[in-house]
């Protein structure tokens, strides 16, 4: 975020990192991380209609899985053609939910682990057993995928540089909301999902099962609250239909960028009068149905498949994103300019853009280790 930061707030082009590699490093740099980006998110809007499939397994199992997917894939066929200010109108009701969602969450893990919910007091309990680091380097490696998926989508904040008015005063604003959103939001579920569910739970998702809870409704049905859990899936339902809703719109958009500087077929890059990219909807969107492998495979496999795909995309992306911060700076300096009068500076460069560069590429070589 810091990297780029600093290019978007002093060049807020349309394409953002992805022009940016091609301006900095090399052309055939932008037409790889321009596809390996479109393709990231389809493979995560893959994976979200196949969550929607599991969390509606909970409720009921004579609706086959398929049946939920195609439910949800049609119903934002026709959102997304609507238009961005559809987009934007479901994005912000969504996310106040979300919010409001995430605030009750809190209080109510607190609750659960201190007893005032259940009436047994947890601690730190499954810290200790089964404790940290379960399965080892392909666990540690695991969760970095996981996490690479959900936390994709911050690096948005540059694609929308060149809509706004003032780069150079909003974007810092927004690098700094992401921090505290991702530390207290991202961090703090999980946080409050590690101290509430042991890892080695029977009752989470495996790649051999169909269906897996949330933890939250793990830990409320522990407690005593087993009725919560619909509760729970609704809110996970919601955190999903965003998901979607944003992965279409990232996705397709991306798709124009590369038809509109010759990367893709023109046809991708054809929009409406109100600027909607139809073409580059009606594909992305139709690769989603990729969920449908879960039809013999199983969601539990799916689902695994998918977060890899998307997590190791993930790594490359940002890995390229901290090289061309280091072409960036050291093309500014080699033209005369100062550092100085950079409108917005990354933090800890250049260790900070290397240890990223050098942590993501880590992180794809060991995301594969021990898959079968």
């Amino acid at each position: 975020m810091q990297a780029l930061g600093e290019m978007s707030t002093l060049l807020p082009i349309p394409g953002a990192f992805i022009e940016m590699s091609g301006r900095f490093v090399d052309p055939a740099l932008a037409f790889a991380l321009g596809w390996n980006y479109w393709y990231l998110w389809v493979c995560n809007l893959a994976n979200d209609y196949n969550n929607v499939s599991i969390i509606f397994a909970l409720w009921s199992t004579k609706v086959p899985s398929y049946g939920w997917i195609l439910i949800a894939w049609a119903f934002y066929q026709t959102v997304s053609l609507m238009g961005v200010v559809v987009y934007g109108e479901i994005e912000f009701w969504l996310a106040s939910w979300k919010l409001f969602c995430v605030l009750g969450g809190f209080l109510v893990a607190i609750l659960i682990n201190t007893g005032g919910i259940g009436g047994e007091y947890i601690g730190l309990r499954y810290w200790k057993t089964p404790g940290p680091f379960a399965n080892g380097i392909n666990g540690f490696g695991q969760t970095f995928l996981l996490a690479a998926v959900y936390y994709c989508g911050t690096e948005m904040l540059a694609l929308t540089a060149a809509e706004s008015r003032n780069p150079a005063r909003d974007l810092p604003k927004a690098i700094k909301q992401t921090f505290w959103r991702i530390l207290i939001i991202f961090i703090g579920l999980v946080f409050f999902a590690g101290l509430l569910v042991p890892s080695d739970s029977d009752e989470l998702l495996s790649a051999d099962t169909k269906t897996g809870k949330s933890p939250w409704t793990i830990a409320l049905g522990q407690a005593g609250w087993p009725g919560a859990g619909s509760l729970v899936n609704v809110v996970m339902l919601t955190a999903q239909f965003s998901s979607i809703n944003s992965a279409i719109y990232v996705a397709s958009r991306s798709l124009v960028t590369l038809a509109q500087t010759g990367r893709a077929p023109k046809i991708f890059g054809k929009t409406t009068k109100n600027g909607t990219p139809v073409n580059a909807i009606l594909i992305s969107n139709f690769l989603g149905l990729l969920a449908l492998l879960n039809i013999t495979a199983g969601a539990g496999k799916v689902f695994t498949y998918l977060i890899d795909i998307a997590g190791a995309a993930t790594f490359i992306a940002w890995a390229f994103i901290g090289v061309t911060h280091v072409r960036f700076r050291k093309a500014w300096v080699l033209q005369g300019n100062s550092v100085s009068t950079l409108p917005y500076k990354a933090v800890l460069y250049p260790y900070g853009t290397y240890f990223v560069v050098g942590l993501n590429i880590f992180l794809v070589v060991i995301s594969g280790y021990g898959r079968s």
